[in-house]
Parts: structure tokens; sequence; C-alpha cells
């Protein structure tokens, strides 16, 4: 059963472009990870904290990625950095600013830069550019979070957000690096 499962899972995530395959490993990763975030946040804050199973509702749109990518390579990955965005600004709404979920921002600005090649970076500038100017015009807007943590509350997911933004990070640099390495000498050149 695990092996069908698993190898559903590649079948579903494989692209000719490896690029693209990349992206749908790392969308099918995230909206794998999405559920248990807000059981992460009920371990620290507690029930107070249920207003964060509102974002698993993003987890099919991590999902759908691949789906996109079958019909538009580009759509594919412009769709997984529009997301992860999002989903971002979403959990910085629930959680409230001084929480870290921001980081999360910067997975978004390294995903674009990483998805596209240098032909398509007119794609890949406005979506590196998106999360920053989000971050930048959201700060101080976002008003009272559903979700009221007290200081050491805030300041342990602060930490848990952090690792896990470095964790991500390093799983992306490991993810395309073996995508670029797929693609041959030249990054720029689509896989066979």
């Amino acid at each position: 059963m695990i092996r069908r499962l698993l190898q559903a899972w590649r079948d579903y995530s494989a692209a000719p472009d490896s690029l693209t395959e990349a992206g749908n490993l790392m969308a099918l990763v995230l909206g794998g990870n999405q559920p248990f975030y807000p059981f992460y946040l009920l371990a620290i804050v507690g029930w107070p904290a249920w207003p964060s199973f509102m974002a698993v509702l993003g987890t099919p749109l991590f999902l759908a990625v691949p789906a996109i990518a079958r019909r538009s390579s580009i759509a594919g990955r412009a769709f997984l950095v529009l997301v992860g965005t999002a989903n971002t600004v979403f959990y910085s709404w629930i959680l409230g600013e001084g929480t870290g979920i921001n980081l999360f921002f910067l997975a978004c600005v390294m995903l674009a830069a990483l998805l596209f090649r240098r032909a398509e970076r007119w794609v890949a500038v406005p979506l590196a550019g998106l999360p920053i100017f989000l971050h930048l015009w959201l700060t101080g807007k976002y008003g009272i979070a559903p979700v009221v943590l007290s200081d050491s509350e805030r300041q342990t997911l602060v930490s848990l957000n952090w690792v896990s933004v470095a964790i991500l990070i390093g799983f992306m640099g490991f993810v395309f690096s073996t995508a670029i390495a797929a693609s041959g000498s030249n990054p720029d050149r689509p896989a066979k």
C-alpha cells in the first residue's frame, strides 16, 4: 500500500522538465505539511489556536500545482509561488505579527528565484518581488490576530518558524541542485 502511494506521488509530481518536477515536489511537500502546522500551534498555544485550522484550506491549492503544471509548466511554477505567498499572508493574519511567520516570505522569494530559467525572468522577477512588497506593505496593517498569544508563546513560535524556514530553504537547495544537475550543463535548457 505504501509502495503504491509513493509511486502515485512520483507519477503525479513527474514532469519532463526538471525545474517543473522540482516545483511539483516542493508543492506536494508543502501541501502535505500544511495540515500538521495547526497541530504544532495547538501543542504550543492550546485551543485558542483553533483559527489556524482555516489555513489548511490552502492545502488543495498546493496539491493542484502538478495538475496545473501539466497544462503549462510556467503557470504551475508561478502558481506555487503565489500560493506560498498567499499562505504566508493568511497565516500572518491568523497568528499576528511578531511570530516569525512572515519569515516564510523569504522561502517564497527563493522559490521564485529557483523555479525559473534566465529566459523566464519576466515571470520570476515580479514573483520574487511580490512577497517583499507584501511584507513591506502589510507590516502594521494585519489588525488584531484571531489567535491571541502570550509573549512566551510568541517567542516559541518565532523559534519554530525560524527553524521551519531554515529547513524549508535547505530542502529547496537540495531539490533544486538535483534539478539543475538533471537538466545538464545548461540550466536554461528544459530537461528532455
